[in-house]
């Protein structure tokens, strides 16, 4: 640690256990809870998706303990590289939603509608560059500098007077 920087205010490792929790909870819903409830909307209507229900179950489940680990790890060094594991994780999901994102629906006597939002993905796949980009600086402050970051991610208390 240096001096030059105030002593955090961190966490302590319960308190960051139910934050990680309610993090969990929130994610398991965005992740799977309602893109589970949207393909299987689609599906009841005819409606056939390029994406298994149990490729977004997983990568789902998996997106979100990352994400949880994260908020525990967050004052350690093993922060950075979790949060760079999640991060290239959704890039590559994002990846292979975009090159399965056609929608297909038959109308009529033989016809089909066509949807594509590919490229709608790719577009979302650059906020997970970023983020690795920006965990991958969070590594190396990391390595280079311990504790550096922390009183920036975790603000002292101020004193009253």
């Amino acid at each position: 640690m240096n001096p030059r920087f105030p002593v955090p205010n961190i966490p302590s490792l319960a308190r960051r256990i139910v934050y990680a929790t309610l993090r969990l909870v929130g994610l398991l819903i965005f992740f799977v809870a309602i893109p589970l409830g949207l393909l299987n909307l689609l599906m009841a209507h005819g409606i056939h998706p390029p994406v298994s229900l149990l490729t977004v179950s997983t990568v789902g489940i998996l997106l979100s303990v990352i994400g949880a680990a994260g908020t525990i790890a967050r004052p350690t060094r093993a922060y950075g590289p979790i949060a760079m594991s999640g991060a290239v994780l959704f890039f590559l999901y994002l990846i292979f939603l975009a090159r399965n994102g056609v929608l297909s629906v038959g109308i009529g006597s033989g016809g089909t509608f066509q949807l594509s939002y590919g490229s709608a993905i790719l577009l979302i796949a650059v906020a997970p560059v970023l983020s690795a980009i920006a965990a991958t600086l969070t590594t190396i402050e990391d390595v280079n500098r311990p504790g550096q970051r922390l009183p920036f991610d975790y603000p002292p208390k101020r004193r009253r007077g």
